[in-house]
């Protein structure tokens, strides 16, 4: 992957989520440094991506898309750990694993192993859209579902949740079509929320699913909603895939929606 990055002059966008990756067990240093050790001769190729929660925090304060998904200090930072393991170094791997990790990991831990409670965010959303899905809408879904995520993201049915959803949280009219029309982290969340239900909707069987299904599911929204917004997500998980490229999709779908269209969908 790396090396095809180096032959298209492209770039790799690691999210803040990667490093609960490295948390989940009970040696994060050994797990960091194995992992960050596969990437530190690209370092000059690595940034890393701003929290989710802070990009969706902006857009709502300046009511529009966050011009930038990387954060520069924590960019240079990384750039200075991978340099560092590149020469068999660890001082500032060190210093992060003793400082702001310790601090950080249960909180976010607590999160994520609250299995039960992220399947009930998911199965409610699931309920209410399946209730409202017309039976031919629901047949075809289930025939492809990469194809069905993707159509049913641009529909109206989509484009409503998104806009309904950021009003809930609190934008006017003006910022709520701003974000829904245009590529916005704000839309690509609520529009990544509702494609995950429904990718549950096509495949079936939410019921019977284990809980940690979906804590995997709700993390990897991250991996998705950046991944919108570059040439490709790595990931060899099917659903996450799927749903980022339906969330790309509706994305460029939406920008080019004449606005009375746009107006009409909302």
């Amino acid at each position: 992957m790396l090396d095809d990055c180096c032959r298209h002059g492209l770039h790799l966008l690691l999210p803040d989520g990667a490093f609960l990756e490295f948390g989940k067990g009970d040696r994060f240093f050994d797990t960091a440094r194995r992992s960050l050790k596969l990437i530190a001769p690209y370092k000059e190729l690595i940034f890393s991506a701003r929290k989710v929660a802070d990009l969706m925090a902006v857009e709502f304060a300046e009511q529009a898309p966050a011009s930038s998904l990387i954060r520069d200090d924590s960019t240079a930072f990384l750039r200075l750990i991978l340099e560092e393991l590149d020469r068999s170094e660890e001082a500032a791997l060190r210093r992060m694993a003793d400082g702001p990790v310790p601090a950080l990991l249960p909180a976010a831990l607590e999160v994520w192993n609250n299995h039960d409670q992220n399947k009930h965010y998911i199965k409610v959303l699931h309920d209410a859209l399946k209730a409202d899905m017309q039976p031919d809408k629901l047949k075809a879904l289930r025939r492809s579902p990469q194809e069905g995520v993707a159509k049913w993201l641009c529909s109206q049915a989509g484009m409503a949740i998104v806009f309904q959803g950021l009003k809930k949280r609190g934008a006017d009219d003006a910022t709520a079509y701003c974000l829904t029309r245009n590529p916005s982290v704000s839309a690509g969340f609520l529009s990544g929320l509702a494609g995950l239900a429904v990718y549950w909707i096509s495949a079936g069987g939410i019921d019977s699913a284990t809980a940690t299904q979906f804590s995997g599911d709700l993390n990897d929204l991250e991996y998705v909603i950046l991944g919108a917004f570059t040439s490709k997500l790595a990931t060899d998980d099917q659903r996450a895939a799927t749903i980022c490229n339906a969330v790309r999709t509706a994305y460029e779908v939406r920008l080019n929606l004449p606005s009375n269209m746009m107006l009409a969908n909302t």
